[in-house]
């Protein structure tokens, strides 16, 4: 999972999520011990937040959109 911190205006510690692929960073301006909401509001910006194997990956909307273009075409790949 990549999660990264940073501070508000004033020193407070907020969430993030960063795309595993990219390294594109969503500032979700979430508190410290809101750790979930982080991960909410990535989703609902169209980010794929899901585990695979025994670790998190987090897609940006790009990265996720190519992955499923590459998932297509492997599987376009295979029926012909």
């Amino acid at each position: 999972m990549s999660t990264f911190h940073y501070k508000d205006k004033f020193g407070e510690p907020l969430n993030g999520v960063k795309c595993d692929a990219c390294g594109f960073k969503l500032y979700t301006d979430t508190e410290g011990q809101c750790f979930g909401e982080h991960m909410r509001i990535a989703k609902q910006n169209g980010w794929l937040i899901t585990k695979e194997g025994d670790k998190w990956l987090n897609l940006c909307p790009q990265c996720k959109q190519a992955l499923e273009e590459k998932k297509r075409e492997k599987w376009l790949a295979s029926v012909e």
